[in-house]
């Protein structure tokens, strides 16, 4: 065999060094379409200002589920105004978050994936203490300006969601102890649940209940809609709408299904109708910060 002369050496080195660099591409080119995969399962985001749009949360727990499963916390923003802000908190199996304050404004949390266990340090006849109690999925829990609390997820395979509207716009936890002097024992947390409510409503005649939640002046109210709810035009002032039981539709600039798990962002130039099924009436979370939710008298339906 003759050896191969320089020229040919160093033509066999440029292929050598070729089909490598070639490899490397190629490898690059599959992990960045896994990756791309990946980004890609998640479900879209929220619709653009100024529109009524609607988002299934199922939708976005299960791509937690299948593709954050090993995060211990994690956090989805939905909307973001200069006045508030949702977005939706997951905790891990077992996972807590420590007792907390925010400093301005109200926290109106939804359980839309649950159980959970919440302290609140309330006033005792010995001074501050820690309440804890055990809340199941589609509880809506408030907290006033520096009421301390904390949260727990005791499920052993399951991550907790919660669906969290703030105003003035969320601005993180302040970490406190029971005796700190930056909680308020006077503040009062609020819970509340649909079911007595919904069966009240489906014992009389009323067409829909608003029902104001948290202190007096707070931004939360349960609307409850039997049959029909006619809402004025809103321009300017979005109002954030979740639903907690019942099936329907919002018709607005375009149709909207309305079951639980959905959350809305309405915000329309013209009169927005809610419709409940038939049998299955609506109850909703409404987060109207800014006074944009007002009600009319739903229109009679066509013969």
């Amino acid at each position: 065999m003759q050896p191969l002369d320089e020229k040919a050496l160093a033509a066999a080195r440029r292929s050598l060094w070729f089909y490598r660099l070639a490899l490397l591409i190629c490898l690059g080119l599959l992990g960045y379409a896994a990756w791309r995969q990946t980004r890609q399962a998640e479900p879209s985001g929220a619709g653009p200002a100024g529109e009524t749009w609607s988002l299934d949360l199922a939708e976005r727990i299960d791509w937690v589920q299948q593709h954050r499963s090993k995060l211990t916390d994690y956090s989805q923003p939905f909307f973001v105004h200069p006045a508030f802000s949702v977005h939706m908190h997951y905790m891990a199996p077992h996972q807590s978050t420590p007792l907390h304050v925010h400093t301005e404004g109200q926290e109106v949390v939804v359980l839309v994936n649950g159980p959970a266990e919440v302290e609140h340090v309330v006033s005792g006849p010995a001074g501050p203490a820690l309440e804890r109690r055990r809340y199941p999925a589609g509880s809506v829990l408030g907290a006033p300006p520096r009421c301390a609390h904390a949260w727990y997820n005791p499920s052993p395979d399951r991550h907790l969601a919660n669906l969290v509207f703030a105003a003035p716009l969320f601005n993180g936890n302040l970490y406190v102890q029971p005796g700190d002097d930056r909680l308020d024992p006077e503040a009062t947390p609020f819970s509340w649940r649909p079911d007595e409510p919904l069966a009240e409503l489906a014992r009389s005649a009323d067409a829909y209940r608003r029902i104001p939640l948290g202190p007096a002046g707070g931004a939360a109210s349960a609307l409850l809609v039997r049959t029909r709810l006619a809402l004025a035009p809103n321009p300017g002032k979005p109002v954030m709408l979740y639903v907690l039981a019942g099936r329907g539709s919002l018709h607005a600039s375009s149709e909207s299904a309305l079951r639980p798990r959905v959350l809305v962002h309405l915000e329309h130039d013209g009169r927005a109708v809610i419709q409940a099924e038939p049998g299955s009436a609506l109850a909703l979370l409404a987060f109207d910060p800014l006074g944009g939710l007002e009600l009319e008298p739903a229109p009679a339906a066509a013969p």
